[in-house]
């Protein structure tokens, strides 16, 4: 039997509990009046307590919700459990002030068992705004995953095939006579083959699958020395405004990437100001602390150094916001604009760990801030001397070329010959190994990475580097998925990396100044 002390005491603990609820917890009677609240009813919507008993509970919900809440709670006391609302639109309640949140509201009756009407009835309330925002979130990170990984893919094919055309354009174009109609005809052939390597190549860095050369750079350094290339190709409309930070951090990122990032963000701005306008670019110190990356998906709280462009132009929509850095959308005209430019920059802050934020009005202008993360080390310098074209010859140096495709391997053995190198082939890792262990006199390797079978190009340079350790070795490929994946970053990292597609300048300058490296290694000490 329970005494009187412990029904007190079991009275002040529900008493408490329902007080001290995280959701507001509204209590009715049979005819929808509010009979009690407890003290989150008071933070969440805004009332005194003493303000609500006596008022109904559609005072606390907008009124094109009424009749809905009238026909649910009709359904409810005709059979009264434990439900949600119902499955009708999205719920939305009201504050005091008039304002509005997204609600999950679940009834259930208070005393079960009372006549009809003496019966309690107990709305829970919990604003699940917040949980919606970053559902919503985590929906377009999953959508832009995915659409990432389908347009990885297809770059990934259509850089073989260009390869292919690339290579073989430039080897005909060697053959042609120069300003005659057939070389005409090659070299615009081999301009639109390049644009279609530039469409690849931003369809990787959306997808994150693009080769990236990381170091520890000055972001100062790169705009101010991008500044007048800017001011020409934002043209004399559009006034051009720097303000950078002093002691800025410096950051680990791929500059050649950062400049091409900034020049999209660049060419965006220039078109939404039509008729002229202002571009700012700023750059600064900023620490993203956990609450900024609770609540928003994909960032890592740290420090990271801002580089913001801000326009004074048309602004965009806030419902294309969403959309922006998807491949393909535009809001510009047609024929205005590929719709990867945003794209390329998402692709290349996500893959940098790094973070894209967009904040825009409608006619007052966008700012986009790319934050790349901090890094501890000294910057590098990014100029290098360049290599005179005649001195990029090879001196028969043999090279061992792997790849799956017979075209490719055909075009990349043609056009080392014309540089001087002698070539051996191999379509697989497997195949690779034994011309490895029979030809003891191959230079290189030259590997592309990924590859079908139990071999692909990362396992088929280790393996070679176990039977000969000083062998170097020339990885390639459109993208690095396998070598990212897999824990083989590190392998593709400590040696060379040439992207697909690549002109015959590019495959010779590599293998030269691999070769030189080479060489310098191997001298002997200053006597």
């Amino acid at each position: 039997m329970t005494t009187r002390r412990q029904y007190e005491e079991e009275s002040a603990i529900l008493t408490s509990t329902f007080e001290h609820s995280p959701d507001a917890i509204v209590l009715v009677n049979a005819r929808g009046v509010i009979v009690r609240t407890n003290i989150r009813t008071s933070e969440l919507f805004g009332y005194p307590p003493e303000a609500l008993p006596g008022q109904t509970i559609e005072t606390l919900m907008p009124e094109r919700f009424h009749q809905y809440h009238l026909a649910a709670r009709d359904k409810f006391f005709a059979s009264p459990q434990a439900r949600p609302m119902g499955t009708g639109p999205e719920l939305f309640a009201r504050r005091a002030d008039g304002s509005e949140f997204l609600a999950d509201i679940m009834i259930a009756p208070a005393t079960p068992g009372a006549r009809p009407e003496k019966m309690l009835y107990m709305a829970i309330i919990r604003d699940i705004s917040e949980r919606q925002r970053l559902e919503s979130q985590l929906r377009q990170a999953q959508k832009m995953e995915a659409v990432g990984q389908l347009t990885g893919g297809l770059a990934h094919d259509f850089n073989n095939l260009l390869a292919v055309i690339i290579g073989n354009l430039d080897l005909l174009i060697e053959q042609l006579d120069h300003d005659t109609p057939a070389e005409r005809l090659a070299q615009n052939a081999l301009s639109a083959s390049l644009r279609g390597a530039e469409v690849t190549r931003k369809l990787l860095a959306f997808s994150r699958k693009q080769p990236l050369a990381p170091m520890t750079v000055s972001l100062n350094t790169l705009v101010t020395g991008m500044a007048d290339l800017l001011r020409s190709t934002l043209g004399e409309k559009i006034e051009l405004f720097l303000h950078l930070a002093k002691d800025l951090w410096p950051v680990e990122a791929d500059a050649a990437q950062v400049e091409s990032a900034l020049l999209n963000l660049a060419v965006n701005s220039r078109d939404a100001m039509p008729g002229g306008g202002c571009l700012t670019i700023e750059t600064g110190n900023c620490h993203l602390d956990e609450e900024y990356a609770a609540s928003r998906v994909e960032v890592a709280a740290g420090d990271y150094v801002m580089l913001a462009v801000s326009d004074s132009g048309t602004g965009i929509p806030k419902e294309l916001i969403s959309r922006v850095f998807e491949p393909f959308f535009t809001t510009k005209d047609v024929g205005k604009g590929s719709g990867l430019g945003l794209s390329m920059v998402y692709g290349f802050a996500k893959q940098s760990r790094g973070h894209l934020a967009v904040y825009s009005e409608i006619g007052h202008g966008t700012t986009i801030r790319l934050y790349l993360p901090r890094s501890r080390m000294v910057p590098e310098a990014t100029v290098v001397a360049e290599t005179p074209a005649a001195e990029l010859a090879g001196s028969g140096q043999l090279i061992l070329v792997v790849d799956d495709n017979a075209e490719v391997r055909k075009v990349v053995t043609a056009q080392m010959a014309e540089i001087g190198y002698r070539t051996l082939e191999a379509e697989d890792g497997v195949s690779a190994l034994d011309m490895i262990l029979a030809n003891p006199q191959i230079d290189l390797l030259f590997t592309d990475i990924v590859m079908p079978g139990t071999l692909n190009g990362v396992a088929l340079g280790e393996a070679a580097r176990r039977l000969r350790p000083t062998l170097p070795i020339l990885y390639t490929s459109g993208f690095t998925e396998e070598s990212l994946t897999n824990g083989t970053a590190k392998a593709v990292a400590n040696e060379s990396l040439l992207s697909k597609p690549y002109r015959k300048q590019d495959l010779a300058k590599k293998l030269h100044d691999l070769f030189r490296s080479l060489a310098s290694r191997s001298e002997p000490s200053g006597q």
